[in-house]
């Protein structure tokens, strides 16, 4: 809809909100610039920088280079010229990036009429944060996040504003609690919505196909939560290509150590969230690696002493 003031664009919107975790305490350490005359403190500063600033420009462009390259894929056959039109008004999405601190929303507008296939973008907002929490764990930087469908305006390019930003900001801090990438009702709503739909044209075709994907890397978590299924066998057939089962065991090891970590230091809270995390893993690992990659890849080698990363 357009307001009849200032022609003020609102409509639906896909958002998912990313926030890098561990980030709160590593800035602790420094309330205002120190002397960095002096070599050690100057030392400790940098190394602060990189662990926050350095840390968050990096997932930053992970996930803005995971899109660019979902965007624009490599095609490897020819077009004919008579469907090219076609093909590329299907493969149209207009995806924004707004930043916020150390925290990053990605948003798309469902309601835009010159995009034909939002789901597209949708789907494209599914793999890029299932893949940037798997490979932030592999980092040993990792990410929780929330995806969810409301209302809201750009009042500035690329700045949104209405009830999709806190929908979604709810789902990863409130309900994702650990590193996992949690979906929201509406949008599920939304996607099955179009799964069962009955197809007009070629777009409505496409738009049913990319919702059903969509569903198929998601998954119910233990806690009853929907999740982005970034270790499931849907998110492997689609997003195979972006993840080795190198980054699968590394991350696996970190979650290990992390649990091992709180455990030594009674932290009930974090203990039973890794777990989860940890039983996740387990129970998925057989989907990237078969016995021998288990044996090979699987030698965590826990160290107590690994620096805490989950707030």
């Amino acid at each position: 809809m357009d307001t009849t003031d200032d022609d003020l664009f609102i409509g639906n919107y896909v958002a998912a909100f990313i926030d890098i975790l561990g980030q709160r305490n590593a800035l602790a350490a420094f309330s205002v610039l120190p002397d960095t005359s002096d070599p050690q403190q100057h030392a400790k500063f940098v190394a602060m920088l990189k662990e926050t600033l350095g840390v968050v420009q990096g997932i930053h462009d992970i996930c803005k280079k995971f899109f660019d390259g979902y965007a624009s894929p490599d095609l490897d056959h020819d077009i004919p010229k008579e469907k090219l039109e076609t093909f590329e008004t299907m493969r149209k999405m207009d995806v924004r990036f707004q930043r916020f601190s150390d925290g990053l929303v990605v948003f798309h507008s469902i309601a835009n009429t010159a995009v034909k296939c939002p789901t597209r973008a949708v789907f494209g907002l599914l793999g890029t944060c299932g893949c940037a929490c798997l490979l932030g764990l592999a980092a040993k930087h990792p990410i929780r996040g929330g995806i969810e469908l409301g209302w809201g305006a750009e009042l500035w390019a690329n700045e949104l504003y209405g009830s999709v930003i806190p929908k979604a900001y709810t789902l990863e801090s409130e309900v994702a609690q650990y590193p996992r990438i949690a979906i929201g009702s509406d949008l599920l709503a939304y996607l099955h919505s179009l799964k069962n739909s009955v197809e007009q044209d070629i777009y409505s075709r496409f738009n049913k196909q990319l919702a059903q994907s969509c569903l198929d890397v998601m998954c119910v978590d233990c806690d009853g939560v929907v999740i982005v299924d970034y270790l499931g066998e849907g998110f492997k057939e689609h997003m195979s290509s972006c993840v080795e089962p190198k980054v699968v065991a590394a991350a696996f090891r970190f979650v290990l150590e992390q649990l091992d970590y709180w455990a030594h230091r009674r932290n009930t809270k974090l203990v039973s969230r890794y777990m989860m995390l940890r039983d996740y893993f387990a129970a998925r690992l057989h989907v990237w690696m078969d016995e021998a990659d288990l044996r090979n890849n699987l030698n965590p080698g826990i160290n107590s002493q690994s620096d805490p990363t989950l707030p």
